[in-house]
């Protein structure tokens, strides 16, 4: 049979035409190869790679100028901000909410190279904002936690010499509090692990007494049981405890890690009784799984300052120190000369509870508040005015 060659020709074209398919296939095919060549790794020269690092390197700083611009622009607007309350939208911009005459949609001139593009554009937007965000968050936190340091309120060595204060030790009148014996602080305490106390219970008492000396090896003359207190209906009481600051924060770490140990241990026994319920529990092959052992909680019961700027004044009320020797007035003189000059010395002393006290006076009731003011309010609560061991308590005196 033969078929004239003309018609044969005529009809395959008129085949491609009449599949309604096949440009979509084509189109598909394209966007495949061009999504595989994106993936596909490309081996880049020494110079491409620097090129690229450099051109990197002026996006950022590009970038970096814009937040800068934008940061300033907003710093602007914020304070001086203008509010129209007469706004009204034009009739093109009501318009342009809608697919109509006033957006130009454009999907017949919609190519493969523009997706990509777009694409391209739509990550470098995306991280973008996200280093917008970042950059944000971050000056965020800075204002949430924008503390004074300690050398912000220290005096310059050269302001430091030309104080009027002298130390002289036969007036300070330290040797009648000294009196060769060490004086410690009285440190309280909050104590969990006891449930069911009573209060005002005597026994209950010497209970959480024996119970904190074998957990924190503290001496029984350190605690006195008669000021244990106990609150009813409370999983915790207060323990006070006369001891070095530094020994008490040795046994608080301590006792920390062991809790760690203990509940490790009780999680492991409890997910292997687990494992033993969901399997044949007359099997009595397996060893014995241990009890649960308690855990005895006990960290530092901070107290509450009722101290206010409304008594603010030139003398300050120092606590929360211990007297461990000699030189102990004199190293609490120079620590307080740091924030300025002192009218007279220091007067030290013990207080109804039997715990060390001091008074300081500065000359400027600016360096008072300074000194106040950071250790109550701005200072960075991690770096605050220590001595030794201990973060010093200080109110305004008020006599």
């Amino acid at each position: 049979v033969q078929i004239n060659s003309a018609y044969s020709s005529d009809l395959i074209a008129s085949s491609h035409v009449i599949d309604p398919y096949a440009a979509r296939r084509e189109n598909y095919r394209e966007q495949e190869r061009m999504r595989r060549q994106r993936q596909k790794p490309t081996q880049l020269s020494p110079e491409e790679i620097k090129a690229n690092r450099r051109r990197k390197k002026r996006e950022a700083n590009k970038r970096r100028k814009q937040r800068k611009k934008a940061e300033q622009e907003q710093k602007q607007q914020s304070l001086s901000p203008q509010v129209n309350d007469n706004y009204q939208q034009s009739p093109q911009q009501q318009q342009s909410y809608g697919f109509d005459d006033a957006v130009d949609v454009g999907f017949e001139d919609h190519d493969i190279e523009d997706s990509k593009d777009i694409h391209d554009q739509h990550e470098s937007w995306t991280a973008h904002n996200k280093e917008m965000q970042q950059a944000q968050d971050l000056r965020d936190e800075q204002n949430r936690f924008d503390f004074v340091s300690l050398k912000d309120i220290e005096k310059e060595k050269r302001k430091r010499n030309r104080y009027s204060y002298k130390y002289v030790p036969s007036e300070t009148g330290f040797d009648e509090v000294w009196e060769g014996n060490d004086k410690y602080t009285t440190t309280m305490l909050r104590f969990q692990g006891l449930y069911g106390l009573r209060e005002e219970n005597e026994e209950d008492k010497k209970l959480v007494k024996q119970q904190i000396i074998q957990q924190m090896k503290f001496k029984p003359d350190q605690i006195d049981h008669n000021k244990i207190r106990i609150k009813k209906d409370r999983s915790w009481c207060i323990v006070e405890v006369k001891a070095p600051g530094k020994f008490i924060k040795d046994m608080l770490k301590k006792q920390k890690k062991k809790n760690d140990k203990i509940y490790a241990l009780n999680r492991k026994n409890r997910d292997r009784q687990r494992r033993r319920n969901l399997e044949d529990e007359s099997d009595s092959t397996d060893e014995e799984i241990p009890e649960q052992k308690p855990i005895y909680r006990v960290a530092e019961y901070e107290r509450r300052n009722n101290n206010n700027d409304q008594d603010a004044n030139e003398k300050l009320y120092i606590l929360n120190f211990d007297i461990l020797n000699k030189n102990c007035h004199k190293a609490l003189t120079n620590l307080f000369l740091r924030f300025g000059d002192l009218r007279n010395h220091l007067e030290m002393g013990i207080t109804s509870r039997d715990d060390p006290y001091a008074k300081v006076e500065y000359k400027h009731l600016e360096d008072a508040k300074a000194v106040w003011n950071f250790q109550n309010i701005n200072g960075d609560p991690k770096k605050k005015i220590q001595f030794g061991s201990r973060v010093l308590t200080i109110l305004y005196a008020r006599h």
